[in-house]
């Protein structure tokens, strides 16, 4: 039998085969290796980012909203109005609207001065308030809301409408107000940084560790954990030596101090 075809000629052939598919597979990896870092990177800091703003940016944004709310809520009880049905309709609310009982003279005089014509929707918009619950809120308030959101999407009480009003109104678009927000959270991190750091309150915060989060069975355990993960992250590192030494180094007749951090070399030596 000829030698070119006997069988090892056979593995000699597929030899080259598996180089071929194990240096595909070393540029995979090698591929993986260079992308996977930063992607990770990325999604990290976008759920971290979101974990922000879920829990401290928003919250934040909705206290602000309702601070400014409740100090400037215009709403009244419904009781002191009244409905009225000879009145045109009014846009975003049509006749759904009501009138103070202290301003039926008013209306009544305007109706008057109508004659046929009909009263005007212009003349009745200083007094007409809309009806939210037990409460009723000025119509200029409910249209500067309305002209911005869908029905489906309007509050159903006059918090919320306020609420609503705070961002257009004062801040022109959430953003501003979420950027308020983050200012907010910034400096009263910082002022609690400062508070901690002091004396007071660093045994405050012990003492507040010790006494109560330590003794919870299964908040410790969580605490200690994420504890050490955000001193791993925030907490300023500093290197503990024991000792200062002289070394020849970079180069003999060169002498550089070098600060000894742990027994190794000792062992070693």
């Amino acid at each position: 039998m000829d030698a070119s075809t006997t069988p090892p000629d056979k593995e000699t052939a597929k030899k080259p085969v598996k180089k071929k598919i194990g240096r595909n597979h070393r540029f995979f990896l090698r591929g993986l290796a260079i992308s996977l870092p930063p992607i990770l990177t990325l999604v990290i800091v976008i759920w971290v980012a979101g974990i922000v703003n879920d829990y401290i940016i928003t919250p934040t944004t909705t206290t602000v909203r309702y601070c400014i709310a409740y100090f400037t809520d215009d709403s009244r009880p419904r009781d002191q109005f009244v409905e009225m049905e000879n009145l045109p309709p009014l846009e975003y609310c049509r006749k759904d609207y009501l009138i103070n009982k202290a301003d039926l003279d008013k209306i009544d005089e305007i109706e008057q001065s109508a004659g046929q014509k009909g009263v005007s929707r212009n003349k009745i918009i200083p007094y007409a308030w809309v009806p939210f619950g037990d409460r009723a809120v000025p119509y200029v308030d409910y249209r500067e809301v309305a002209k911005r959101i869908r029905a489906s999407d309007m509050p159903t009480t006059a918090m919320g409408l306020y609420m609503e009003l705070a961002t257009t109104r004062w801040f022109k678009s959430l953003f501003h107000l979420s950027a308020v927000a983050v200012a907010l959270t910034v400096v009263a991190l910082y002022f609690l940084g400062r508070f901690v750091t002091a004396r007071i309150g660093a045994w405050m915060v012990i003492k507040f560790e010790q006494n109560v989060l330590a003794k919870l069975p299964v908040v410790s355990n969580v605490y200690s954990s994420v504890k050490q993960v955000t001193d791993f992250f925030f907490s300023e590192r500093t290197v503990d030596y024991s000792r200062v030494v002289a070394i020849e180094y970079p180069r003999r007749g060169i002498w550089s101090l070098g600060f000894v951090t742990g027994d190794s070399m000792l062992e070693m030596t």
